[in-house]
């Protein structure tokens, strides 16, 4: 008994800790990886928290019949959302669930935006007490291609550069939205997390740098060209060597909107770059 009171009381010690930690910088631009991690764990839970709130409260609200449809459509949902952010978590404990995503930042992005988008359907179930009898909804959340964007290109040497144009203000009159930023491989993934709030709309215009440095396992970032560690320094994040990676950026939103008004424009070098590229970087689109 005492050993599960020690367990539990420890436990409950982790959990709150982490939620200060993300409290403790901020999570509209966490810059290293303990504070994106925090973050994304913030993002993940408070979804799902808010998808189970919204699902409970609907059926409550329904007839019999209307509560089998929403379950057969609640198990459709999962199966695009599995799908699409190639989740193969059978896990049945819902922490070890969370915390097995959230090894994977690109994942847990991925997650977040199934679950924000599908706790807004809910949420119009509910203002209209119907369940609508078809997967259109679900079979456009299931389309990466709306929400995915990553070079055709791919490297597993040499040191390369990509930029990526994002008008703040903009995106924030539209949508709260989390970008994922960085180079993905089939084996790992390492960027920089940028979210942007409904709060945001008086911001900016903010120009995102990223150096890889496949041969030495650095990874190098920079807001409108302030380097947060000088590039060829060993002060670089890690990253695994040895793997083809492609630069890639993810939202919880769909992308079409931002690239056709141009508040999200990504370079990775078929234009000129706003910034010189480091000594010995050329363009991500190089062969």
């Amino acid at each position: 008994m005492m050993r599960k009171l020690f367990f539990c009381l420890m436990f409950g010690l982790f959990m709150a800790n982490t939620a200060l930690a993300a409290k403790a910088f901020d999570c509209d631009n966490p810059v290293s990886d303990d504070e994106i991690a925090a973050c994304l764990n913030t993002e993940l839970r408070d979804s799902d928290k808010k998808i189970n709130e919204t699902y409970k409260a609907l059926m409550n609200k329904l007839d019999a019949a209307a509560k089998d449809r929403l379950r057969k459509e609640q198990r459709s949902w999962l199966k695009y959302r599995d799908g699409a952010c190639k989740l193969d978590n059978k896990e049945s404990n819902r922490e070890k669930w969370f915390q097995k995503i959230l090894q994977d930042h690109k994942q847990t992005v991925c997650v977040v935006r199934f679950t924000r988008a599908r706790t807004e359907q809910l949420d119009t179930m509910l203002s209209s007490l119907t369940v609508p009898d078809n997967d259109d909804a679900q079979n456009a959340l299931g389309d990466n291609d709306r929400y995915e964007i990553s070079s055709s290109v791919r490297h597993s040497k040499g040191k390369w550069y990509y930029e990526v144009l994002v008008n703040v203000g903009e995106i924030a009159k539209s949508a709260e939205t989390t970008l994922w930023l960085g180079a993905s491989s089939s084996y790992g993934n390492t960027g920089r997390l940028f979210n942007i709030r409904r709060k945001d709309v008086n911001q900016s215009i903010v120009r995102l740098g990223f150096g890889f440095d496949f041969d030495n396992g650095k990874y190098f970032q920079h807001t409108n060209g302030a380097w947060l560690k000088p590039p060829g320094s060993a002060e670089g994040f890690d990253m695994k060597t040895g793997h083809n990676y492609s630069a890639y950026i993810t939202s919880s939103v769909a992308m079409n909107p931002m690239l056709a008004n141009k508040s999200l424009q990504i370079n990775f070098g078929d234009q000129p770059f706003a910034y010189p590229m480091p000594n010995g970087y050329r363009p991500f689109i190089e062969k």
